[in-house]
């Protein structure tokens, strides 16, 4: 890739060492070729980067780095002073800097095809190109779309429904009847489809309440090592477009997550919570069964939404609150032995002056 074809693709504009302006896509300068064009080879480390490969900025921290910079060009949202080489002039250089790193880190691997040692219904559909390595199965009626890779140890039950381009890592597990949309990606030991925990305590037992719904994952969703994501009671469990789920989390029957959210590690939505997009839940962070949150909220880590959230915004604490008011508890919380002592003293004070203002004491 051509580093004029890779600010292109990016949307961005890039400025040259020593250059009094940008040049912007689709412009005579840009066009004609008034800078040095070069193969883009790889990405690195600012630190690390040489000829060829590209690199970014978001860190303050490694801004010295920059009058040193021996890449093709570096990423970054604004002009860098004294920096020596070209820079790509982006918004948001983190995500532009994904989006270059896309372009050359393909997985590669050592096995292709359906290994006879996996074993594959007879009534079940594979598309083209599908990678089954051994000790994978796939139940009667299920399909696998084209060029969809699935590695050892992975069980597709019966009519479940894997998409296009999905890779599932070792020993993932997909259960009856559910639906995985395109370019999905699943981490290892990750498991969906088990009944949600639904059951009803009477006087003498707990009966169960069986699960028969199913889960629907939209395209493009990453789901991390070692997630839960519980079928329905009845109906369905959703994950929207985009989505992604970090290591260890836990999804309930009938929850319903929305599009490009960020689930993070070790956090848990009870069942038949709805939340809306663009929500991320920081680690170790939960919500509660049946509360439906807005687009646009953030949950900081360690915390729990047990109510319905209305209002976009930065939520924090058990219960979960505005940002702006629990810092305003914790600012208060920490002034609290200053208090405590003053109050002592003020304790002894008013004690002292009734001592002095009793009759029996004149």
């Amino acid at each position: 890739m051509r580093l004029s074809t890779l600010v292109r693709d990016l949307n961005a504009s890039l400025l040259l060492p020593g250059a009094a302006k940008t040049f912007v896509p689709g412009t005579a300068d840009f066009a004609g070729g008034t800078f040095a064009d070069f193969e883009v080879v790889g990405v690195a480390p600012i630190d690390q980067a040489r000829a060829g490969q590209i690199t970014f900025l978001t860190n303050p921290e490694y801004a010295k780095y920059a009058a040193h910079c021996q890449a093709g060009a570096v990423i970054t949202a604004a002009a860098i002073e004294q920096c020596p080489v070209p820079q790509i002039i982006h918004p948001n250089p983190y995500y532009a800097f994904a989006r270059t790193a896309q372009h050359f880190c393909k997985p590669k691997r050592s096995y292709t095809g359906i290994s006879p040692q996996s074993s594959v219904a007879a009534s079940a559909k594979i598309g083209k190109n599908v990678t089954i390595f051994p000790f994978v199965t796939v139940s009667a009626d299920a399909e696998v779309g084209d060029d969809t890779v699935l590695f050892s140890g992975v069980f597709v039950g019966e009519g479940a429904f894997i998409g296009a381009q999905c890779e599932l890592r070792a020993n993932v597990v997909v259960e009856y009847g559910c639906i995985l949309g395109n370019r999905v990606l699943v981490h290892g030991g990750t498991v969906i489809g088990a009944d949600g925990f639904g059951f009803a305590p009477g006087d003498h037992d707990i009966a169960k309440i069986p699960q028969v719904g199913i889960v629907r994952i939209a395209d493009d969703v990453e789901i991390g090592p070692g997630c839960t994501i519980d079928r329905a009671a009845m109906g369905e469990t959703r994950i929207g477009r985009g989505t992604k789920l970090d290591s260890q989390v836990h999804v309930a029957h009938n929850v319903v997550v929305g599009e490009h959210c960020m689930l993070c590690g070790q956090s848990g939505m009870a069942g038949s919570a709805k939340l809306g997009n663009w929500i991320t839940i920081a680690g170790q962070s939960g919500v509660n069964s049946h509360v439906k949150i807005c687009d646009h909220v953030t949950l900081g880590a360690m915390s729990a939404i047990v109510a319905d959230v209305e209002s976009k915004g930065t939520y924090i604490g058990f219960p979960a609150e505005p940002a702006s008011a629990w810092h305003r508890q914790m600012a208060s919380l920490r002034r609290m032995p200053m208090v405590e002592k003053r109050l002592r003293a003020i304790e002894a004070a008013v004690e002292e002056l009734g001592k002095l203002m009793d009759p029996k004491n004149r």
